[in-house]
């Protein structure tokens, strides 16, 4: 829950941002409150996120018009397979026995892929959530927090 915790003030964080970064540690960003900074930063006087870690921006850094804020994305993985989704860097959920059990940070949206991936001997049963059916693949563009299941044969 931790995990979520931290995505959820990251996500909110990501949307106020004045140039992207995962931690929002590395960028100056503007704020009003300092719920708008990351961790152990507050909003100093000139309207900018301080304390430590706070650097500026160089302008390779600087955001991009079309750079959107994420939201999560939680897979479950049943049975005998692994879920690979297609965000940069791809990311995998495999089962650990019988279940898988992964949250991302996703960017909002776009358009995902995901792919369902049995173990050898083992077949691919069905989506569950934001994805449904028994193809292997399934496309989502979510907006807010999402979450999708793969049931394998076990």
């Amino acid at each position: 829950m931790a995990l979520l915790a931290r995505l959820a003030v990251v996500v909110g964080a990501l949307a106020l941002a004045a140039c992207y970064d995962p931690d929002l540690r590395d960028c100056t960003v503007t704020c009003k409150l300092a719920s708008d900074c990351a961790g152990d930063q507050t909003c100093g006087p000139a309207g900018l996120c301080v304390g430590p870690g706070a650097t500026s921006c160089s302008a390779s850094e600087q955001p991009d018009a079309a750079v959107a804020a994420t939201v999560v994305l939680h897979v479950t993985v049943d049975g005998k397979g692994s879920v690979v989704v297609d965000a940069k860097p791809a990311m995998t959920c495999v089962a650990a026995g019988n279940h898988g059990d992964c949250t991302y940070a996703i960017a909002a949206q776009t358009a995902h892929h995901l792919v369902a991936a049995p173990q050898a001997g083992r077949s691919f049963m069905t989506w569950a959530g934001a994805c449904t059916g028994s193809a292997t693949t399934c496309a989502i563009t979510p907006s807010d927090a999402t979450t999708v299941g793969a049931t394998f044969q076990h």
